[in-house]
């Protein structure tokens, strides 16, 4: 007769084995820990450089692409015949405003051929006073203009001086007649700034216009203060004892010779050196201001003349290493330390963004991991027997979790409950099935309410719209309008004022959706509010919805807007165009006129003027067309967009039809030439006819 088998209790065996399984893991996990700790220390040193360095990198493109935007804007306000080199009080009311919602920019220039230009200078020291210079080299030689106040204390001086300046000749102004339509924009390298002595960069562009005298050039720029970018390294926490900087590649050398590459300071490292913003500016203007020659290469600091040992000691090894993009070591007062390098490109300037930081920093918390493994390891030994006791009650567990998971669900609780954790794979996707199971419901029930939101934002926001025509003897006034979403950023309006004429609008805020629309009801209000004035002339009523509305939109947003006051009486129409077009006005003889705007839209810059307006006289049968870029803008399948032309041809051939049916029939003929693809955006249309005698 054979042996019989040798057995065990499932608890003795589990006990046995868990005691085993916890001795082998808990000393193999140790000694790996002592293994890897090295290369924790690196890989967790590459994931804190890494991090910084993008953050820094995104900073520089908020810092440098704030003022390229800038650069455009005041372009295209130069193309609309806007800028004027030699008017300081019409450019103060346009670039004061951009000067003070960016206060990394320390002044501006209009520059033309003609040798006039236009300074805008906020002092660096105290942001409230402001200086003008006007100069014009070729009409008034050296005598200059100068003109000094402080919005604080209300203070104003003006005078004329001497002064030998010829913006012509300035680097700035020589560098933006180079630029094309890839690089719109041209950046300097860090020069010295003509006034402050700072060290600085600039940016410009240039454009052409026509004059009587023939075609002009014209230059817009911005100059900005290299202090601006210490402001951000200086404060950057990267780890206890890290820091983060930014540093420019400096070119010299003769004609002819290779040049010598200069690794120089932009942006100061944290340091309580630093602390204060004067501090800053002595480090950073190493270039004396009694030395500095105008518009000559910044002479900018390299890491050993500030006595920043990290980081000479990090940008010899980084280059050493023929400049890698990984991270590389090196060592300072007998500590290890691993620095990295980020390459930013702005124009003909190279800048390199260097992290640096002791790996000490981080060695602390892998000895404090370390000793909490080896805490951990002990304990599990100690309790393990007293685990396998309640082996079964894990594995019941979760289950019991996912029951009343599921049962919270049925009665309607969808509220994300405590997560079930638990290693049994079956569990975890189980798990995981219920929780997107819950958060699909969520999200649905969400969007349902989110849709019945819009319905009712649909509901109010076309409510707002006239329900009935204007009281205008002897025209018709019809109007209407569609949005592309649930809600939109189209609305036409009309009101009686209280000396007998009429209000109509049509107006079109950027976009549309939620957001438009809000600003279609604040739009509206203000309208509204300005026209009860009675004696306040339409431009001015304008300017003052155009100064609400830029302190209340966002950056970005605007509007456009045919604003028109209809005397019925006198068969005019006092009629005014923020930036809405085209207008199309129709004569009973089949001849059409055609308008673009007045003036810039609403919303973009405060205390700008609206004086602009035109009396349109109708005769019986004449009609004024206005719609919104929805109609013209609609594309078919191909791409091809309906278009202004065709939209003048429709009004030369249907401009007759009463206005309903004017534009009820636009409406079917827009559409149809959409040939089923989705309406882009927002129609809108108003049309006023003055009725057959």
């Amino acid at each position: 007769m054979g042996s019989r088998p040798r057995t065990t209790t499932i608890r003795r065996s589990l006990l046995g084995g868990l005691l085993v399984l916890v001795a082998v893991t808990g000393g193999a996990v140790l000694l790996a820990s002592w293994v890897s700790a090295q290369r924790t220390v690196d890989d967790a040193s590459r994931m804190l450089i890494g991090p910084t360095a993008r953050r820094v990198d995104a900073e520089l493109d908020r810092f440098f692409g704030d003022v390229r935007s800038r650069v455009l804007v005041a372009c295209g306000w130069g193309e609309r015949g806007m800028l004027s080199a030699t008017d300081h009080r019409a450019m103060n009311t346009l670039f004061v405003p951009i000067l003070e919602r960016h206060p990394h920019i320390s002044s501006m220039m209009v520059a033309d051929s003609n040798g006039a230009e236009y300074l805008l200078l906020r002092d660096a020291l105290t942001p409230t006073a402001w200086s003008n210079r006007v100069v014009q080299a070729d009409a008034m030689g050296q005598e200059v203009f100068f003109r000094e106040w402080d919005t604080a204390s209300g203070q104003e001086s003006e005078r004329y001086g001497q002064l030998d300046y010829d913006p012509r000749r300035r680097i700035w102004y020589r560098q933006a007649l180079e630029v094309t339509e890839e690089s719109p924009v041209a950046w300097s390298e860090p020069v010295i700034f003509f006034i402050t002595k700072d060290p600085g960069i600039t940016a410009a562009t240039s454009l052409m216009l026509d004059t009587p005298d023939g075609p002009a050039e014209m230059v817009v720029a911005f100059d900005l203060l290299l202090l601006d970018i210490s402001r951000f390294t200086s404060r950057l926490p990267v780890s206890e004892n890290g820091t983060a900087f930014v540093l420019v590649e400096q070119l010299s050398g003769q004609p002819g010779e290779e040049a010598a590459s200069t690794m120089s300071v932009v942006g100061l490292p944290r340091n309580e050196r630093y602390e204060d913003e004067s501090a800053m500016r002595d480090a950073l203007m190493f270039t004396p201001a009694d030395s500095a020659v105008v518009d000559s290469q910044a002479r900018l600091p390299t890491a050993d003349e500030l006595d920043e040992p990290v980081l000479e000691r990090a940008t010899r090894a980084w280059e050493a290493a023929g400049r890698p993009e990984t991270p590389v070591g090196f060592r300072h007062e007998g500590q290890a330390w691993m620095a990295g390098f980020r390459r930013y490109t702005l124009d003909r300037n190279t800048f390199w963004i260097g992290v640096a930081l002791p790996k000490g920093d981080l060695l602390g918390g892998v000895r404090l991991q370390r000793l909490g493994l080896l805490g951990v390891v002990a304990i599990i030994l100690v309790v393990g027997l007293s685990r396998a006791v309640f082996l079964a009650r894990r594995f019941s567990r979760p289950v019991e979790e996912l029951v009343a998971e599921t049962e919270r669900i049925r009665k309607g609780d969808l509220e994300a409950g405590e997560p079930i954790r638990t290693d049994v794979r079956e569990y975890r996707r189980l798990a995981h099935a219920l929780r997107e199971m819950r958060e699909g419901l969520a999200a649905r029930m969400q969007l349902e309410k989110v849709e019945r939101d819009l319905d009712i934002a649909r509901e109010i926001q076309q409510g707002l719209l006239p329900d009935q025509p204007p009281r205008t003897p002897g025209f018709t006034v019809e109007g209407w309008s569609q949005p592309a979403d649930q809600t939109g950023g189209d609305f036409y309006d009309w009101m009686d004022m209280p000396n007998g004429r009429t209000l109509i609008v049509l107006a079109d805020v950027t976009g549309h959706g939620i957001g438009p629309a809000l600003i279609v009801a604040v739009c509206r209000a203000y309208m509204r509010a300005a026209a009860m004035g009675p004696k306040m002339a339409l431009g001015s009523a304008l300017s003052r919805v155009n100064d609400l509305l830029q302190h209340d939109i966002p950056t970005g947003r605007f509007v456009t807007a045919a604003v028109g006051v209809l005397d019925a009486e006198a068969n005019e129409l006092t009629l005014l165009s923020a930036g809405q077009g085209p207008m199309y006005f129709r004569r009973t003889d089949g001849s059409v006129e055609e308008w673009g705007g007045d003036a810039m839209p609403l919303g973009i810059a405060a205390g700008m003027p609206f004086d602009e307006a035109r009396q349109v006289r109708f005769e019986p049968g004449d009609t004024l067309v206005l719609t919104t870029d929805g109609f013209f803008e609609w594309a078919n399948e191909a791409g091809e967009q309906f278009g202004v032309e065709r939209l003048r041809a429709f009004v030369t051939e249907h401009g007759a039809m009463p206005p309903a049916e004017f534009i009820d029939r636009l409406h079917t003929t827009v559409r149809a030439f959409g040939g089923g693809t989705p309406q882009p955006d927002d129609l809108t249309a108003v049309v006023i006819q003055r009725n057959a005698e």
